[in-house]
């Protein structure tokens, strides 16, 4: 379905998740609005910040509303010059991109490096988003977190590799899945890794799981 909310309708949805607030009344209201796709930069900045607009309007920090705003992009196609100021105007200065090593193909990896290395350089903090998949165990963990590293990346999360219709039905899955005992050792081998570096007093990115 090629069609976007309209900002009419997404106010309507602001306002009762609104009236929920204010039914339960809990000590805190913290929203984090989070973008991700597909590629959420094809709505258009416009479209972006006219939906920021809206939360802002009604989650108001007089009811007592913090509201933080996170970007999930491939990065691949996306004009910097046009989203990294919205990115430190709305986000923070932080996205987050997805990195599953050489599995989309190796041209893909460089393209996507060279766009994390120019977010970068413009001053954004970057976080990785991975699914823990075969190509990620041939390369392993202490290779792919001192990669990350070296590009600069600030956090990361990791994540199994899902059964859903899409890659059941590319296939992919069977070929790209690792078993879960496998996943649980490539996590104990990246987490004792990245201790060890931390210790040695080195720049690593943040790995969520670890907090």
């Amino acid at each position: 379905d090629p069609t976007t909310m309209s900002l009419d309708d997404f106010r309507t949805a602001c306002l009762k998740i609104h009236d929920f607030y204010e039914e339960q009344r809990p000590e805190r209201r913290v929203i984090i609005a989070y973008n991700y796709g597909g590629e959420p930069t094809s709505t258009g900045v416009d479209y972006f910040k006219g939906y920021v607009s809206v939360m802002a309007e009604v989650f108001r920090p007089e009811f007592g509303y913090e509201v933080r705003h996170v970007m999930l992009t491939s990065l691949l196609g996306v004009d910097l010059d046009v989203w990294a100021p919205v990115w430190h105007d709305l986000c923070d200065g932080y996205i987050q991109t997805s990195y599953d090593g050489e599995m989309r193909s190796s041209n893909y990896v460089r393209k996507w490096e060279s766009k994390v290395r120019e977010a970068i350089s413009r001053g954004l903090k970057v976080a990785t988003i991975s699914v823990v998949n075969s190509d990620m165990l041939r390369m392993g963990p202490k290779s792919t977190l001192e990669y990350l590293a070296d590009l600069g990346v600030t956090e990361t999360g990791w994540l199994p590799f899902m059964l859903n219709e899409q890659n059941d039905v590319r296939g992919k899955y069977d070929v790209l899945a690792p078993t879960l005992s496998a996943f649980n050792d490539f996590m104990i081998e990246l987490l004792d890794h990245w201790y060890d570096m931390k210790h040695r007093g080195l720049d690593v990115p943040e790995i969520g799981e670890a907090h």
